[in-house]
């Protein structure tokens, strides 16, 4: 979930009977929220008990070698954004 608030100003460009409403943003305060779960899963059907012990350093493995691991994430952040100042952005219409 995000939440964004501009402060800034407001205007409009006004031509002959039209008039474009602009808004010049000069702070952004965002606050975002996540949460995450995440399941990881290693099987090995036939597993070779010399690799096992060798590299991960377990007991002889015979039958089903299986691993698993979960874990949950929550990500809270809060940013604060500047933008460029007005005129410059103006000189451009």
């Amino acid at each position: 979930m995000r939440h964004q608030y501009d402060l800034g100003r407001k205007d409009s460009l006004v031509n002959d009977s039209t008039v474009i409403p602009l808004f010049f943003p000069r702070v952004r305060l965002e606050h975002t929220i996540r949460y995450s779960t995440y399941k990881y899963l290693f099987s090995d059907a036939s597993p070779r008990s010399d690799y096992y012990n060798d590299y991960y350093n377990l007991p002889s493995v015979n039958s089903l070698f299986r691993r698993e691991d979960y874990w949950k994430e929550l990500m809270n952040d809060f940013s604060i954004y500047t933008f460029p100042d007005e005129k410059k952005i103006r000189s451009n219409f």
